[in-house]
This record gives structure tokens, sequence and C-alpha cells, in this order.
């Protein structure tokens, strides 16, 4: 049973969780399965010890779970994800994201006040959305407007506009593949290949990286790139932060790219593999991140 809960849990969440979250998921089905006693008497010391025992158990089996980031024995240090995960998961905070540009754009403007409330009955239970994470999603994709207390959808966040960035990203990308003699294939996600394949291209308006993983075979030798609006900056990097496994699927062989970088790179007329490679990550996500690139820009 406690197995089971944790595994659902974390699986429905698609990222890893704290401890006490899914130690809660566990009592709760526990609860459900009257493992527990019948009245709060006969939950002795000895009974509650030995149902934590159990449950601590299931934190220590390491075919089932593993522990991320951790700074302490501690079970509450660190968060915990499932052993074997696979790569097809949604993350829960790509879900509440495009949730709530869907809720943006069919709205157009949001009060401040029921923002919450409204996804809180969209993603229930142990889904429920971080408040931190909601902010950070409205802030990227719309204005807030103190006096009204509304959040109004920002001009260039628009379908049509966003779909127009899109088009204009796909022209870029063959404008810089011809410069460095190279061949543009696929449907995005892209390759850019010659005799092999250099890098895949990821190419989205939404910071929303968790489902782009299916598209990624076990034996890709080749490097990742994310292709994404700069706006999108400050809660790519509130993602990569607050998901240890997020972080550990992208920290080798991968690229952050923003739109704007691409087109200089693209209407650059020196364009080379060789310049590309080295000016390509020269508009961090964040700033400590930054290189001392300037000389070559």
């Amino acid at each position: 049973i406690i197995r089971e809960a944790v595994h659902a849990c974390l699986n429905e969440k698609g990222e890893p969780a704290r401890y006490q979250e899914l130690h809660v998921a566990a009592a709760a089905a526990l609860a459900v399965n009257e493992a527990f006693p019948a009245s709060i008497q006969q939950l002795t010391y000895e009974r509650f010890a030995e149902i934590q025992s159990e449950i601590s158990k299931t934190f220590q089996d390491r075919k089932i779970l593993r522990r991320m980031e951790a700074t302490a024995q501690d079970l509450d240090s660190g968060t915990w994800w499932l052993a074997q995960s696979g790569s097809t998961q949604t993350t829960l905070a790509d879900r509440i994201e495009t949730e709530l540009v869907k809720l943006l754009i069919k709205e157009e403007s949001l009060r401040g006040d029921q923002v919450q409330r409204i996804m809180n009955s969209r993603f229930p239970g142990f889904l429920t959305p971080p408040a931190e994470l909601i902010r950070h999603c409205l802030s990227s994709y719309a204005d807030f407007h103190e006096k009204n207390n509304v959040w109004k959808l920002k001009e260039n966040e628009s379908p049509a506009s966003r779909q127009k960035d899109m088009q204009e990203t796909r022209d870029l990308m063959e404008k810089a593949a011809k410069r460095m003699g190279l061949e543009l294939e696929g449907e995005n996600p892209y390759t850019l290949k010659k005799d092999r394949t250099f890098y895949r291209l990821f190419a989205s308006t939404q910071a929303t990286l968790s489902g782009i993983f299916k598209f990624i075979g076990e034996e890709e030798t080749c490097e990742m790139i994310f292709l994404f609006p700069g706006s999108r900056s400050a809660l790519l990097r509130y993602k990569l932060d607050r998901d240890a496994w997020l972080r550990e699927r992208t920290s080798k062989g991968w690229h952050f790219m923003k739109f704007r970088t691409l087109r200089d790179l693209a209407l650059r007329a020196d364009l080379s593999l060789d310049l590309w490679d080295l000016l390509m990550d020269s508009d961090p996500i964040s700033l400590e991140e930054a290189t001392q690139l300037s000389m070559f820009l």
C-alpha cells in the first residue's frame, strides 16, 4: 500500500517531491485501506512506530526511490523521485503553465484573488499548484495592473503573435544552417546535420521542457538546443531551480538559446559552425552563467 501510494503520487506529479508530501500520501492510503486502528486509543506508540518503520523502508529501497540533492541524512533533506521514471511524463509545473496560459488567452485578464482558486480547482489534492509557481507563470505571460488587481495577457503573448514568432524561428534556423553549410531537417524537433547530426533543436513559446524528452532516444549522442522567447527566461530558470530531476536531465549536452540569440547568429555573414558553437550560449538564462564573450559579439 505504502509503495503504491508513494509511486502513484510521484507519477501523477511527474516531478520530485518532498518527504513530507509523500509521507502524507502514504498515510492517507493507509487510512483509506483501514490500516490504522479503529480508534485513537488503540493507536499505541508501538503501533505508530511500526507504521513509521514500514514507511521508512520504502524510502530506503533504492529500487523504488532515489533521493535528489540531499544535504543531510534526514529523510526531510532534498527531494525524492522514482528510481525508474521513464521519459514520457509531463511535469506538474509544465501542466500548470500550459493551463494558466490557456486561461489567460481565454479570459484576457484575471483578478489576482481568483487565479489561485481557479488553478486549485483544476489541480486538486497533491497537485495543488504552489503559489510561487503561479506567480512566476503569471509574470512571464501577463502584466499586473495594481490599481484594478488584475493580471492581463501581454500583447506579444497572443496566439497569433507567438505563431508568427515560431515561423520566424523556423526561417532563421534555415538561414543559419545555410550559412554554416549544414542541412536543417525535421519539423520541431529539427536537426542540424551534414555527414552526422550535430544538434537537435526544440522550439517552444513556453518554458515547458518535460514533454520533449520523449523525442530523445537513450543512444542520442548529439547535443540538444531548447529555443524559447527571452521573456520566458525567469520562468525557465525557476523551473530548473525547483526540479532537481529536470536539472539532471539537462545538465550535459543541453543548451538554452533565446529567439533573439538565434536571430543575431543567423544574420551574421561570417557565421560558421565554430562560431555557432562559441556563441550559442552567449545569452544565458541567468546572470551567473554569463560568459565573457562580448569581444566576439
